[in-house]
């Protein structure tokens, strides 16, 4: 018995000073404490919203979206493994997958078509409503494409800036030093992140996890000058260069990301609910290659501004010759599916713009179907980009 109190009270002792060191550990690389960061690294992708530090957005001048007659969607769409082998078309191994099916297989949470400005369906997951904050992961990069726009349109950026150029303190004496806007906004930055998110506990120190959990983001990217490829050389699909765009475009203005998207953004669109964008710390930088939160109704009135050129019904949010940028790949060929990709949107085909984020999160706007499909998902398998994109885009064409 004093025995097995021996080995108690070690074992004890051990696991208490293990704990303590990642603890410390945890600190020093400006990392959340152990237990915010298994919590953060373990919850589905839906609950990270509560788990991280944010910006509220408030919802000014909301404008309840329109009502149509429910429409029947189809009842089978396009499905096969793997990416496509051609831009915005379907492999000749394709089958057919029931929709709904489809839907519960990914987890979907919300999905929404809209058309001509109205809601034509609506559903929504057990314990989700239309109040609640949906996590964009990387389609809040298409937020930050907007608003860098902005910025360059008012006069107070150019795509030609370098990151170095309004941070000098992260000068480095390589190829960082030539990193411009114009790069990061096609993904030609080249900076040594690779976006290769960790699966578990054992990849939650990898660069992008780092980036993504960080503490202190300015802490982060003071060790992160590496260089893979001279900047505009080629594009790799890199989060790291929306964060360098998200934080230029802070400094430009002066103002936050959440206050841009509260000024700039939500009461011209009409945005119905309140929102919140993920940063290092409350008050703090936000993660501008993700983590903006907004209800599902307001994700489908950010696509509504492809359909609608750009104008919301309280304003103009995009400027004309920026909606451009967004409107037309200044990358033809780009990531797996070789879609088409410039100023941080997606070109699947060239009637389709769509805006895709980690887990699932996915808003497709077909401008000359006057048409809206928003997916948000909890789809921690992943894979299925592709595929999602050709059931959105076939619901998207299921019209009369």
């Amino acid at each position: 018995m004093a025995l097995l109190r021996r080995i108690l009270r070690k074992t004890v002792i051990s696991l208490v000073v293990i704990f303590a060191l990642l603890w410390v550990a945890t600190l020093f690389l400006r990392y959340p404490n152990p237990i915010a960061a298994a919590r953060l690294g373990l919850a589905m992708p839906s609950a990270t919203v509560k788990l991280m530090p944010s910006n509220a957005i408030a919802a000014t001048k909301p404008v309840t979206l329109g009502q149509a007659s429910a429409e029947a969607l189809p009842t089978e769409v396009s499905w096969w493994q793997g990416p496509t082998v051609k831009a915005g078309l379907v492999p000749a191994g394709a089958t057919r997958k029931n929709l709904t099916e489809f839907l519960t297989e990914t987890k979907t949470n919300a999905f929404i078509v809209m058309r001509d400005g109205k809601v034509t369906y609506e559903w929504y997951a057990p314990g989700i409503t239309k109040q609640t904050q949906l996590p964009s992961y990387s389609v809040a990069k298409t937020v930050v494409g907007i608003l860098a726009g902005q910025a360059i349109a008012a006069g107070k950026l150019k795509e030609s800036d370098t990151f170095v150029s309004m941070f000098p303190q992260f000068k480095s004496g390589n190829d960082f030093d030539t990193v411009t806007l114009g790069q990061l906004l096609d993904m030609k930055g080249g900076v040594d992140v690779i976006d290769d998110y960790p699966s578990g506990p054992a990849g939650w120190f990898k660069p992008v996890a780092q980036m993504y959990a960080t503490t202190d983001m300015m802490f982060f990217l003071r060790g992160h000058h590496k260089m893979l490829y001279t900047p505009g050389s080629r594009a790799d699909y890199r989060s790291i260069d929306a964060q360098l765009a998200g934080m230029m475009v802070r400094k430009a203005t002066g103002k936050s990301l959440a206050d841009l998207m509260a000024t700039q953004v939500f009461p011209q669109m009409g945005a119905e609910f309140p929102a919140s964008w993920g940063a290092d710390r409350k008050g703090g930088i936000e993660r501008g290659f993700c983590c903006l939160n907004m209800a599902a109704r307001d994700y489908a009135k950010l696509g509504q501004l492809f359909v609608t050129g750009g104008t919301g019904p309280n304003g103009r949010v995009i400027d004309p010759v920026w909606f451009e940028r967004l409107r037309y790949p200044s990358v033809p060929s780009f990531g797996e599916n070789k879609w088409g990709y410039g100023a941080f949107m997606w070109h699947p085909r060239p009637d389709a713009l769509f805006m895709t984020g980690l887990n699932g999160q996915y808003v497709l706007a077909v401008p000359s179907l006057k048409t809206v499909v928003v997916k948000l998902s909890d789809d921690t398998i992943g894979g299925v980009t592709a595929q999602s994109f050709q059931a959105m885009f076939e619901v998207a064409n299921n019209v009369d």
